[in-house]
């Protein structure tokens, strides 16, 4: 009698902490801001598959806004077309993913984000390119070791920047 009633109540406190920990986590945050190009793209490689192009770069950002700081970001590229001697962005569509380390300010609190990004890009006319895409936040560091969310990206040829927008939280 005892062994069913100290296992129905640690059953009931079980239930009562899987209820109470996501009432713990921070509210979600609306976040917006801008990316940039912080530097040259690096290790830039490509190659044909089939009628694709796949193209392997190391591009930094340096974000602003509600995200302060620098992400340090490898991105694999599927250019549906052929490679030429430089393959240009955006000259077929393309499926983007990426992955990376931010490392800044978010909300005020310091620390880095590893986040894994995944976009389409695609020509609106010769020469005119847009892309959208999406950051979620996996894992961090320092006061941003509780930190998720997603993050929407946009981009249309002209603005010198892309654009991003979304939600964060800190877990407890």
């Amino acid at each position: 009698m005892n062994k069913r009633i100290v296992s129905v109540f640690g059953l009931a406190m079980l239930m009562l902490l899987l209820l109470v920990l996501p009432a713990l986590a921070s509210p979600p945050a609306h976040v917006e801001g801008t990316l940039a190009y912080a530097g040259a793209p690096e290790n830039l490689e490509w190659r044909t598959v089939g009628k694709n192009c796949i193209i392997d770069v190391d591009v930094p950002y340096i974000f602003d806004g509600d995200l302060q700081g620098l992400a340090k970001t490898h991105f694999r590229v599927v250019s549906h077309g052929k490679c030429s001697d430089l393959p240009m962005p955006f000259e077929y569509d393309e499926n983007l993913k990426a992955f990376g380390t931010f490392d800044g300010l978010v909300d005020g609190k310091a620390g880095t984000f590893d986040f894994d990004l995944m976009a389409k890009g695609w020509s609106v006319q010769p020469g005119d390119l847009a892309l959208m895409g999406k950051i979620v936040i996996l894992s961090g560091t320092g006061e941003l070791a509780n930190l998720h969310g997603v993050l929407e990206l946009s981009y249309l040829m002209g603005d010198p920047t892309d654009t991003y927008t979304g939600e964060i939280h800190f877990d407890p």
